[in-house]
């Protein structure tokens, strides 16, 4: 249905998009304004656009093979490469990136657009099971051995169409003045139908029929412990990743991040805090673990145990896989993408040379996944802040895991090689699979998250005007009360 509208809307408007590429006219105007694209009247927009922008990007080289950067779709292989060479501070580099092009937000709205157009054909299909998420043989096609970026595959067949979306764009708004509240309202809405998309996919589905049989047996408390679950953990299909069948957590958190009016300054403050524990570790003068380091540090800056959970929940990932964020907030996105990259760098020289001094309570011997650990934390934190027992949080957590790595497991599973080998085909698929240390990412990070939401939770009972404050309040009368009762029970008694 999509791939037909898309043909149906390039019918219509390519003839007029001749036109309106040679000499701008009213009729035009009013096609793109009847289209809820822009709004008259036009004026002049600057001709030139920086090397940086994705859009110019694709415009100067149409036959790349990462005109869809497979790292980043919606910031774009220039951007990515700039930010990944530089030896700047990410905040330095962002600055510098938006003094290069002041309509850099616009452009990263067309990029959004365009992506959202080429690949929901694409994801349509994969949704109704007709996308092979089978390997081939040698395995997916990647670009500078990032395992985890998005398979040629999957962007190859969608590079026509984005390349003839962003021409439509570039064409007939340069030279004009763009509507921005048309447009970008426009964008925003093609974000939305496209992660609602991703969010009711048939493999996301399957998790969510689990979800309301366990609400079924579930009695009121855990109806609530597993709403809390799922709106935390925001299953979604993670296509076009085609090596892996749902993500978790990744809504939940860029969403949450979004939301914070002083994300570049907290940001700004873990990241130096992690470049501060790197620079002490390589001088022996360290003795916290760098999880522990980082956070107490973010708290002692004025911020929460809360954000210093959800930035290392973030910064800890292998991708930043962001593209519908785009849709509100394209410079927050940007900013989110340049810390990543950096954030990464540091996370490398942790995983190969300090991996067992990263995380509190436990030395692991094989790397758990700092995103799985962190994940684990940050569940275990919003449950406890909910109100739930220490136990049921770190439960949580650990139960997390357990559901992560058993569906990572039935996934790699062939039913042929247990016919042939039995047992010791799935125990050697556990080993690989690192099952065991996976669970234990559940366990420890828990009570991280356990302990910060504990610590967290004590400060707002300190701090006038918050619900923790109140309740506290509440509970120190009651004790008054019961006080007061008490010693008239012992006077009358006298």
């Amino acid at each position: 249905m999509k791939l037909k509208k898309t043909i149906l809307v390039f019918t219509v408007l390519l003839p007029c998009i001749a036109l309106g590429a040679l000499q701008p006219n009213r009729n035009f105007e009013d096609l793109l304004e009847r289209n809820g694209l822009f709004s008259a009247p036009f004026a002049a927009l600057g001709e030139a656009r920086e090397s940086l922008s994705p859009v110019q990007f694709v415009l100067e080289n149409p036959e790349h093979k990462r005109i869809i950067e497979p790292t980043s779709p919606v910031l774009g292989y220039p951007l990515v490469k700039k930010i990944r060479k530089s030896e700047d501070h990410p905040a330095e580099i962002y600055k510098e990136i938006l003094n290069s092009n002041p309509e850099m937000d616009i452009d990263l709205s067309i990029s959004l657009k365009s992506y959202l157009e080429a690949m929901s054909p694409e994801l349509e299909a994969y949704c109704d099971g007709l996308v092979s998420t089978v390997p081939p043989v040698g395995g997916w096609t990647r670009v500078d051995g990032e395992g985890a970026a998005i398979p040629l595959e999957s962007l190859t067949p969608a590079h026509d169409r984005y390349r003839e979306t962003m021409e439509f764009f570039e064409r007939n708004i340069k030279g004009y003045y763009i509507a921005n509240d048309y447009f970008r309202e426009n964008v925003s809405d093609a974000a939305n139908k496209y992660r609602r998309k991703e969010e009711t996919c048939s493999v996301v589905k399957k998790i969510s029929d689990l979800e309301a049989k366990a609400m079924k047996i579930c009695v009121i408390g855990c109806k609530k412990l597993v709403k809390l679950n799922q709106k935390i953990s925001s299953a979604e299909a993670a296509f076009p990743r085609r090596q892996f069948s749902i993500n978790g957590f990744t809504l939940y958190v860029y969403d949450e991040l979004l939301k914070l009016d002083y994300l570049e300054e907290v940001l700004k403050v873990v990241y130096d805090a992690e470049s501060e524990w790197l620079r002490l570790r390589n001088e022996n003068l360290v003795h916290f673990p760098f999880f522990s380091f980082v956070i107490n540090k973010t708290v002692r800056a004025g911020f929460s145990e809360r954000d210093a959970i959800y930035v290392l929940a973030y910064s800890t990932r292998n991708m930043p896989s962001l593209d519908v964020q785009y849709g509100e907030k394209p410079l927050k996105a940007m900013l989110l993408e340049t810390y990543f990259w950096k954030f990464r760098d540091i996370r490398d020289i942790l995983s190969k040379k300090y991996l067992q001094d990263v995380f509190p309570y436990h030395k692991f011997e094989r790397n758990p996944g700092f995103y799985h650990y962190m994940t684990a934390s940050l569940l275990a934190y919003e449950v406890k802040r909910a109100g739930y027992s220490s136990v049921t949080a770190r439960l949580m957590a650990i139960l997390s895991k357990v559901a992560y790595k058993t569906h990572k497991l039935l996934k790699a599973l062939k039913k042929d090689r247990i016919k042939e080998d039995g047992i010791s085909y799935v125990v050697d698929i556990i080993k690989r699979q690192g099952y065991r240390t996976g669970v234990k990412a559940g366990r420890y990070g828990g009570k991280l998250g356990v302990e910060c939401a504990k610590k967290h939770i004590e400060r707002l009972k300190k701090t006038p005007g918050t619900p923790e404050y109140e309740k506290e309040q509440r509970r120190l009368e009651r004790r008054r009360l019961m006080r007061k009762r008490r010693l008239r029970r012992l006077r009358r008694g006298h």
